[in-house]
């Protein structure tokens, strides 16, 4: 099922090359200490958190003091196949610091990965917020947290905390000490059930639908590939693309009209590369084949956007 979603290529690369052999964490360690190198830990903070499993393996993996050990043990109870692996040389091992403070949040941009419940649930007679994501929810009583995750849900890119703090200053009256100690509190733990996302600066992609969009040049000639099913955001994520979206994403390069748009999907949907259907017969009619690539732009360009494909 999961191969289905991915090109071709990752299948050639990742499964059917010649040169493919597997390795433990701890296998790859000790080959990276014959070099000099030792392992600082990995790029996916959520992987490394202890607080995702249940009480007992908390309780085990805790007791583990050698942290490759312990993210050996996380790899087999979770089954991952696939690290991302940060290492330095080994005279920086005095340096590292693998306590992470709470305040060190405030030194990112952070963007929601989560939609906010729009009605206020009650338990016991006490009203309480909820944010949800693929996994889990994250349920809050506190005034001061609904008020700056419900704002943060709203923001279509990463925001820099103390620019959100002086936003809701102006415009819920919130002290930004208020805001920032929302992040200090919840931050971390929010990050590591995948509740939100870091960035080290701005992400420059736009929401905004011009009149001659233009998407991210790499996603553009990616879609270009006739076997392609994934392109990449400008958030450098993975997004699985439609027929419809991928043949749209090599014209977005500003400079084609929404009625030019509408143009090549339609004669793409008259060669087969797009099928619609009415009442689950295929349309062949081109006056309908045009009205329906003409009610479908707007929605396709929306979901594009929503994906951080369109460039600023």
């Amino acid at each position: 099922k999961f191969l289905n979603t991915t090109n071709d290529s990752y299948i050639f690369h990742e499964h059917l090359e010649s040169e493919n052999h597997q390795y433990y964490l701890h296998q790859f360690v000790d080959m990276a200490t014959k070099h000099d190198l030792t392992y600082v830990g990995d790029t996916e903070l959520a992987a490394m958190f202890l607080g995702n499993f249940s009480e007992a393996a908390r309780t085990t993996l805790g007791a583990i003091g050698d942290i490759v050990r312990q993210e050996q043990y996380i790899d087999f109870l979770t089954n991952r196949r696939f690290r991302h692996s940060i290492i330095t040389h080994k005279e920086n091992t005095s340096k590292l610091n693998r306590n992470l403070q709470s305040s060190q949040i405030l030194n990112f941009y952070v963007q929601a990965r989560f939609r906010v419940d729009p009605e206020p649930q009650e338990n016991g007679g006490v009203k309480y917020v909820s944010l949800m994501n693929a996994e889990a929810h994250f349920n809050s009583t506190d005034p001061d947290t609904n008020i700056v995750f419900k704002a943060l849900a709203e923001k279509a890119r990463p925001v820099n905390i103390e620019k959100l703090a002086t936003e809701l200053k102006k415009t819920q009256k919130m002290d930004p000490e208020a805001t920032k100690s929302v992040f200090t509190k919840n931050g971390f733990s929010l990050l590591f059930q995948n509740f939100l996302s870091l960035h080290a600066g701005e992400v420059e992609f736009t929401t905004e639908i011009s009149k001659k969009p233009r998407a991210f040049e790499w996603a553009r000639y990616q879609a270009a590939d006739k076997d392609a099913k994934t392109v990449s955001s400008i958030k450098r994520e993975i997004v699985v693309t439609s027929p419809l979206i991928k043949t749209l994403l090599p014209y977005l390069d500003g400079k084609h009209t929404h009625a030019q748009l509408v143009d090549k999907l339609a004669e793409h949907t008259k060669k087969g590369d797009i099928k619609v259907h009415k009442e689950n017969v295929l349309i062949t009619d081109e006056k309908e084949i045009h009205s329906v690539m003409e009610q479908q732009l707007p929605g396709a360009l929306n979901w594009i956007a929503k994906q951080a494909l369109l460039e600023a």
